[in-house]
């Protein structure tokens, strides 16, 4: 896929990063895609529209040890982007089904709250609440709230969480 140049200043080194061999350049790639994304320059709007997909791809593949941490921040990285893009936001419907497949987010504690704040923003939408409650989601909120991930995310998060998973 295309990812658009124009715009941002290091859309190509970001878009050339996504796809090295080394882990550790992917993984600063997709942080810089969210940073990116967090900046809320209107210019930037073509790279992060077109770089969401490129990552969502990136999720689609088997959840290793030694990629978790790569994951995780695609994770977050996309829920900024949709948080910031209101372009993105308008393809939510496409977006969010990809980014739970991938859950739980267990790897990078800086990402917790970001990706389980998400989760418990979805989980009070009473619309969407029924097609999230799968096994991988449940699963996310009990490790959320009693498991490792818990001593990492805010007590406003944890409780989000904790009334959702109650009712």
């Amino acid at each position: 896929q295309q990812v658009a140049q124009q715009g941002c200043p290091v859309s190509g080194v970001l878009s050339a990063c996504l796809s090295h061999q080394d882990r550790d350049i992917r993984q600063a790639a997709v942080f810089g895609c969210g940073v990116v994304g967090e900046s809320g320059v209107s210019s930037y709007e073509p790279f992060i529209v077109s770089v969401v997909p490129v990552l969502l791809e990136q999720l689609k593949a088997p959840k290793t040890p030694s990629t978790a941490i790569i994951s995780d921040n695609i994770i977050s990285a996309c829920i900024t982007m949709m948080t910031g893009s209101s372009t993105v936001k308008s393809k939510q419907h496409e977006i969010v089904p990809i980014l739970l497949s991938a859950f739980p987010v267990t790897a990078d504690s800086a990402e917790f709250n970001n990706c389980y704040g998400f989760l418990a923003s979805l989980l009070q939408d009473a619309q969407a609440k029924p097609q999230l409650m799968t096994v991988n989601i449940l699963e996310s909120v009990l490790e959320a709230c009693h498991g490792s991930v818990s001593k990492h995310l805010s007590p406003n998060t944890k409780g989000l969480l904790k009334v959702h998973l109650a009712d």
